[in-house]
């Protein structure tokens, strides 16, 4: 239980943060993959002894190979830098948009600044796979000598305490006699009474899981509500406006004692994500160069 909550947390929470803290703390092409894969992440389920044979098992390799191969493409990069000297060519402005840069000519903050997203999500995307495997790692099957030689020997004592069992059976027969009935009363109401109160227990712990489930649904109908409202008030834009109008048609049918169904909500949850996805790749893409000259930031499609 506590291996797989372990593995719930470092996969809900500590790769989301990874993954997240890469692509603030450096703005460039191969961050934007860092980006797909935290826009990915929520689609899979955690890791389990189900999941870890599918799909969640292929994105945990994906990212970590993904950062292992970045990593080994500046080293890479480096090696070639050495033996080219500049020469401001544009595949030279084109690998710097993608994050490749000569160390020689940047200092040493920017290097652990170019070079730390990669580590850190390799080491982060390395504990979880670990942690995930732990989960599902089967028990070790005996051999089948070692478990003939362990059912050989339990004959063999099973044998001689049978033989010594029976010599005192036959000792103790007469004196337990008289008791034997009055244990079993007891015996059976005191296990009547444990049932019972087991039954309350279960009975209690159901009634409030049901609660809890409910008031987790209400809250976070609540607070996706108030996210949207927030989204849609924070920054007015015209991609900002989806939110705001989806807020006050979410609030207008409510005041109008409607009720949206668990299917509605979860259509409008999913069609939300899937623009928040694109806006916020949009807006990671423009904090690339080339997209900056491409549109200037005066101009009013970029506002």
């Amino acid at each position: 239980m506590a291996s797989d909550v372990t593995t719930a947390l470092t996969f809900r929470v500590l790769l989301p943060f990874s993954l997240i803290a890469a692509i603030s703390f450096r703005y460039n092409g191969m961050s934007v993959v860092y980006l797909i894969f935290l826009l990915l992440l929520p689609l899979f389920p955690k890791p389990s002894a189900t999941s870890m044979k599918g799909y969640t098992k292929h994105l945990l390799r994906a990212i970590c190979y993904t950062s292992a191969l970045f990593l080994l493409i500046q080293l890479t990069a480096q090696i070639f830098f050495r033996f080219m000297p500049p020469d401001g060519a544009v595949w030279e402005m084109v690998l710097g948009d993608l994050g490749i840069l000569r160390f020689s000519q940047v200092d040493a903050r920017n290097i652990v600044r170019l070079l730390g997203p990669d580590i850190g999500i390799l080491v982060t995307s390395l504990v979880v796979i670990k942690l995930s495997q732990k989960l599902v790692m089967p028990l070790v099957p005996e051999s089948p000598l070692s478990s003939h030689s362990k059912v050989v020997e339990e004959e063999t004592g099973e044998e001689t305490e049978a033989g010594d069992e029976i010599d005192q059976d036959i000792d103790d027969n007469s004196s337990y006699s008289s008791t034997s009935s009055e244990e079993s009363v007891f015996g059976a109401r005191t296990k009547g009474k444990i049932t019972e109160f087991l039954g309350k227990i279960t009975a209690i712990i159901t009634h409030l899981k049901t609660i809890l489930d409910t008031l987790i649904t209400v809250a976070g109908k609540i607070l996706v509500t108030l996210l949207l409202g927030l989204s849609g008030i924070v920054h007015p834009s015209l991609t900002s406006a989806v939110y705001f109008v989806t807020f006050l048609g979410l609030c207008t049918w409510w005041s109008c004692h409607q009720e949206v169904g668990p299917l509605a909500f979860s259509t409008m949850c999913v069609s939300l994500a899937i623009f928040t996805a694109g806006h916020i790749g949009s807006l990671y893409f423009y904090q690339l160069p080339y997209f900056q000259d491409l549109v200037p930031p005066e101009d009013i499609y970029a506002r």
